[in-house]
C-alpha cells in the first residue's frame, strides 16, 4: 500500500503497521528490526486456537513480521524499516506504530552523522536509535539523499535500500547451506559480452582509504577484499582458496596480445614518498603453517602443467630494462638479478649464452 503523498515523503514509500515492543521513546525516522521471540501479536495460537500469547517455534508465528524492536546485536540482519510520522512519535512503547519498509524509496530517516547526498552510507547498529556510519557490527541499509553537516540527531532524506549492499551473514555467524555431495554456488554472476572496443568487467570493486590503514592478512584485513575459506574436516579432494580461470575457446592469440588468468597491478603515484624502510611489491605470499611438513611438500609456489605443450619459460620478462639487472664480473654470465633476504642482497645468476 502506497503512503499518502505528504511533504518529505516519496510517493513510492510504503507504510506498514507493526507492534513496537520496547518501552523507550519513539522517534520519527528511528530504525527498527523484527523481533525474534515466540510471542505472537494476535493473542491466540493459530494452530490449536488456544488463548496463548506464544506460538511454538516453527508454527508460523505472525510476531516474526509484526513485532519490532530497536536494533540489537541479535537482530541487525532483520531490518524492518524506519518509523514514519504519526501520533505514535514522541510517545513510549509498547504500542502499534507505522514504519516505512526498505523498498528503495526516499524517506525521512534519523541520523547523528554528517552526510553528503548520494555518497554517505548509513547503517544500523546495536542499541542505536538513529542511522550511523559503517563499522564493525553494523549493517548498511541506506544512502543519504541530502547533504547535512551535523552530528546531532536530525531528520534527513535517505534512500532506504539495504539491497544495494551485500550482506550474506547472520549477525556475524555463517549462513548454513547444509550438507550435500553436489556442486553448489551461493552467489553467481554470469555475463556474456560481444563488445569490440573498450574495457569489460563482470565485476568491479573499488575502494579508497584516505587516512589510516588496515590490518594485515593475519588479522583479516584487505582494502579491496578479504577472502577466506575455512576447511574444518578432512577434504575429499583438492581445496583451493580462490580459483581463477581464463578460458579461451576460440580466436587467435597474436603478437601483442597478452592473456593472463591473474593480473596484479601495483601503482605508486608521484605524490607518494618512499623511505628506506618502505616495501613495495605487486604480489605478497604469506604462509601460516603450524604443522611439521617434513614428510610432505611445502613450498611457496606449486607449478603444474596440464597442457598438451609445455611452457617455453618459467618467467617471461618484457625486456632487460624491466628488471634491475647489473653486469657481472663473470663474462659467461652477463647479468644478475638481485633478491633481498632479511635485508641482505643476493643474486640469481643469469647465463644468456645457455
Amino acid at each position: 500500500m502506497s503512503s499518502v503523498v505528504s511533504f518529505g515523503t516519496n510517493t513510492n514509500g510504503q507504510r506498514k503497521r507493526v507492534y513496537f515492543t520496547g518501552s523507550t521513546e519513539i522517534f520519527e525516522g528511528m530504525p527498527v528490526c523484527y523481533d525474534d521471540s515466540t510471542t505472537n501479536v494476535l493473542g491466540i495460537d493459530r494452530y490449536d486456537k488456544s488463548a496463548s500469547t506464544t506460538t511454538t517455534e516453527g508454527y508460523l508465528n505472525e510476531g516474526r513480521f509484526l513485532r519490532v524492536e530497536r536494533p540489537g546485536s541479535d537482530n541487525v540482519d532483520r531490518f524492518a524499516g524506519v518509523v514514519a510520522a504519526g501520533s505514535h512519535v514522541g510517545k513510549t512503547g509498547p504500542r502499534w506504530i507505522d514504519i516505512f519498509i526498505p523498498n528503495g524509496a526516499t524517506v525521512p530517516v534519523r541520523t547523528d552523522v554528517s552526510c553528503t547526498k548520494d555518497v554517505t552510507i548509513l547503517t544500523i547498529a546495536s542499541g542505536e536509535e538513529e542511522l550511523g556510519t559503517a563499522g564493525s557490527g553494523t549493517r548498511p541499509v541506506a544512502i543519504a539523499r541530502e547533504t547535512l553537516d551535523s552530528t546531532s540527531n536530525r531528520l534527513i532524506l535517505a534512500e532506504l535500500n539495504p539491497f544495494k549492499f551485500i550482506y550474506a551473514n547472520s549477525r556475524g555467524t555463517s549462513l548454513d547451506c547444509g550438507a550435500g555431495t553436489a556442486s553448489r554456488v551461493m552467489n553467481s554472476i554470469r555475463v556474456t559480452s560481444a563488445q569490440t572496443t573498450g574495457a569489460f568487467s563482470a565485476l568491479e570493486v573499488r575502494s579508497t582509504v584516505s587516512a589510516g590503514g588496515y590490518a594485515n592478512s593475519t588479522s583479516g584485513g584487505g582494502i579491496i577484499a578479504y577472502l577466506r575459506g575455512e576447511v574444518s574436516a578432512t577434504p575429499a579432494s583438492h581445496v583451493c582458496g580462490v580459483h581463477l580461470q581464463l578460458y579461451v575457446s576460440a580466436g587467435t592469440i597474436s603478437s601483442g596480445l597478452y592473456l593472463s588468468a591473474f593480473h596484479a597491478k601495483l601503482a605508486v603515484a608521484a605524490g607518494a614518498t618512499m623511505t628506506d624502510a618502505g616495501r613495495v611489491h605487486p604480489l605478497r605470499l604469506e604462509t601460516l603453517c603450524a604443522v611439521d611438513c617434513t614428510g610432505g611438500y611445502y613450498s611457496w609456489m606449486f607449478l603444474e602443467n596440464n597442457s598438451t605443450y609445455p611452457p617455453n619459460y618459467l618467467f617471461d620478462v618484457g625486456s632487460a630494462g624491466d628488471l634491475p639487472m647489473t653486469t657481472c664480473s663473470d663474462t659467461t654470465q652477463t647479468h644478475k638479478i638481485p633478491i633481498n633476504v632479511g635485508g641482505v642482497t643476493y643474486y640469481i645468476m643469469v647465463n644468456s649464452s645457455a
